[in-house]
């Protein structure tokens, strides 16, 4: 993931922590096509386009922090 996807993920993960509307429609989406679908219009509300592997990416890193993450 280049540096500028970074930035734009980033911005998204904020704005997403922001409003509680924008984490519900996301995470009412139980299907990958339209969760990404979702994300790059988002990010297109923004001004930054994502390409489908970008998003895919995100998704794998946020699986793979999650599964690493400590536990108590």
């Amino acid at each position: 993931m280049t540096n500028a996807s970074k930035t734009v993920f980033q911005s998204l993960h904020q704005l997403v922590q922001d409003e509680p509307a924008i984490q519900a429609r996301l995470f009412a989406l139980d299907d990958p096509a339209k969760f990404i679908a979702a994300v790059q219009h988002l990010a297109q509300s923004l001004g930054f386009v994502l390409e489908d592997s970008e998003v895919q990416q995100a998704m794998r890193e946020g699986n793979k922090g999650w599964f690493e993450r400590k536990l108590p």
